[in-house]
């Protein structure tokens, strides 16, 4: 939602604010549940599949989860802002500076992001593939819910910020349940986690 404003973190003040006001709009209408502030992924699916919730914002891997549910469900992008977002997820190949075949590794780590290892890859764990030019040729890419998420692509953005990623997000988190609960307005919520995060980011 930070991204979909148009901005980043870098300006994550002005940014997030925006994001967070429009997130506790959906809290104040009644749109959302006040215990959202606590869920995890895993409770926003199980609340959806007992009935509970209309709705949830989750990822293709909670489509395994959904099979067998005794009613019918379907998939749709995210809502756009002024521009159309979403996150990347996914695995990172690396090749640690220890390895006993270095070259090897790199070797394997190559093949691994090209086109031809990415969709032997997807094909094989389910995932998909973040190249846009395996679009359409998975295995996957023949499922309609999947092919929604897959569409959605050409919109990600990747969570590149940083070896202080780890503490960034926490710092997202802790704004995002400052504005939710009424701790803080989401102003001054997005204000707080701005002072944290933007020392973090790399220098550009």
């Amino acid at each position: 939602f930070v991204w979909q404003t148009g901005g980043d973190l870098d300006s994550y003040e002005k940014s997030g604010g925006e994001a967070l006001a429009y997130l506790k709009s959906l809290l104040d209408d009644g749109s959302m549940s006040a215990a959202v502030a606590n869920y995890s992924q895993e409770d926003a699916r199980t609340q959806f599949t007992a009935g509970k919730a209309a709705m949830m914002f989750n990822g293709p891997w909670e489509l395994q989860n959904l099979k067998d549910l005794p009613f019918e469900w379907g998939v749709t992008a995210l809502p756009k802002g002024k521009v159309a977002a979403t996150g990347l997820g996914g695995e990172n190949v690396v090749v640690m500076n220890e390895a006993k075949a270095p070259e090897a590794a790199l070797k394997l780590a190559q093949f691994l992001t090209s086109a031809e290892g990415a969709k032997i890859y997807c094909d094989e764990s389910g995932q998909l593939s973040a190249r846009p030019d395996l679009a359409g040729k998975l295995k996957l890419s023949s499922d309609a819910n999947l092919q929604v998420f897959e569409a959605q692509m050409a919109d990600a953005h990747a969570r590149a910020y940083g070896k202080e990623y780890a503490k960034i997000s926490e710092a997202v988190q802790i704004s995002l349940q400052e504005a939710l609960t009424g701790a803080k307005t989401p102003k001054d919520a997005a204000k707080d986690g701005a002072g944290v995060i933007t020392p973090l980011l790399p220098k550009k």
